[in-house]
């Protein structure tokens, strides 16, 4: 939700009213944080639906909330398009299996829809993992994923992504998409986020290492498997000279998707290497404004890549707005590469695969040591803004409509 949240403020500027439809928060897992509401403009109406109490869902195992509230989409949403005065339908959530509806409406009601991908609707990641590396009911969540995206993906008025790979792949699977308009438009950063934290003194996450002389380095985000090896590499590097070590402190924040207690990946890594009295991982998730402070106080942000050489960190747009200097190892196709440097706000080491990638750190890990000295943001580029991501957006609509 955070691309149309952040995107609220300007769409009016482009020629776009917009009506918000979204879940009542009471049926939301996990915290919740209050200050999201603050940044909504008074004029934007949001229409709230129900969803299905998790208490009864759990009970055969069901606890997605777009599957819970799925048929009350579909039932206030019927009432809204009867009005007949709309004129396209944005799906912007990972909760994906809602986005299926947009078939009906568009045969239903005439009204267009475009998706956005922020996240790959159907991942193919697990298939080839032994059963011990897969999600809990990997095997049915990926079916009923599979059967949604196919429903609503090839008629859908057009589709947004945040990472060119995720629309190739799109392509590869569905021919019938050739003539659908597609565009890669990344999420923005919201300089009314930051205000806001400032504004109203918001703490962020207590660091457990609170010496002078040890720099606090901080990762906020979740991380998967995928991961693993391009920390692994970097950590490596960093342990070859402890006592350099022993002056940072590093704390990985939020790194699970789930709101339960969860395997704590970087954790397991650290006390393989040895590294456990420098690493500090928290799975819970923390809320968003808070993330914010935790990224303003922070001494250096470290911004991991994937080995999905499709996956583009959102987070780094926020990151750099934050004013805190930034480190990333990250695929040489990525945006965040080119973004971080263009913004002079860090130091990013890229590379194509695993091969030679610790080599390649230790050449450049100079540049980590030195980043506290030498950090400077010359530039924020406008392209990371939200209001910019939000012509864009409009841009696109236009263009879909036309199309």
């Amino acid at each position: 939700m955070q691309r149309v949240r952040m995107s609220l403020p300007f769409y009016k500027d482009y020629g776009w009213e917009v009506e918000v439809v979204t879940v009542y928060p009471n049926y939301i897992e996990g915290f919740h944080d209050e200050y999201l509401s603050e940044t909504i403009p008074k004029e934007i109406d949001v229409n709230y639906v129900n969803a299905l109490p998790t208490w009864i869902t759990r009970k055969v195992g069901l606890g997605s909330l777009s599957i819970r509230s799925f048929l009350f989409y579909f039932t206030r949403v019927n009432k809204l398009l009867k009005r007949g005065n709309y004129d396209l339908i944005f799906f912007s959530t990972t909760m994906f299996h809602v986005g299926a509806l947009g078939t009906y409406w568009k045969r239903r009601y005439k009204v267009p829809f475009v998706v956005d991908l922020q996240d790959p609707w159907r991942n193919d990641f697990y298939l080839d993992k032994p059963k011990s590396e897969r999600p809990p009911k990997f095997w049915f969540a990926y079916k009923l994923l599979s059967w949604t995206e196919a429903i609503a993906i090839p008629k859908a008025a057009g589709i947004m992504s945040v990472s060119e790979g995720y629309l190739k792949e799109i392509k590869r699977r569905y021919v019938c998409t050739e003539n659908i308009p597609m565009k890669v438009i990344p999420f923005g950063a919201s300089r009314i986020d930051f205000d806001l934290v400032n504004r109203k003194i918001i703490n962020g996450y207590t660091f457990k290492v609170k010496n002078q002389n040890v720099n606090n380095i901080v990762y906020v985000g979740a991380l998967t498997p995928s991961f693993i090896p391009v920390i692994e590499s970097f950590f490596k590097v960093l342990m070859k000279d402890v006592e350099i070590l022993s002056k940072y402190h590093f704390y990985f924040i939020g790194t699970s998707y789930s709101i339960s207690e969860s395997t704590p990946l970087v954790s397991e890594l650290a006390v393989k290497l040895g590294m456990s009295d420098f690493v500090t991982e928290q799975t819970k998730r923390i809320p968003y404004f808070e993330t914010l402070a935790t990224l303003q106080n922070a001494d250096i942000l470290f911004i991991p890549g994937s080995l999905d050489e499709n996956y583009n960190a959102s987070k780094v747009y926020n990151a750099i707005l934050s004013g805190t200097p930034i480190f990333s190892i990250f695929n040489n196709k990525s945006e965040v590469k080119q973004i971080i440097e263009k913004s002079g706000s860090g130091k990013v080491i890229g590379f194509d695969n695993l091969t030679n990638l610790q080599t390649k750190i230790a050449h450049e890990i100079s540049a980590f040591y030195d980043l506290l000295n030498n950090s400077s943001i010359s530039k924020i580029p406008e392209e990371i803004l939200a209001e910019f991501r939000v012509k864009q957006q409009c841009d696109f609509f236009n263009s879909c409509l036309k199309n």
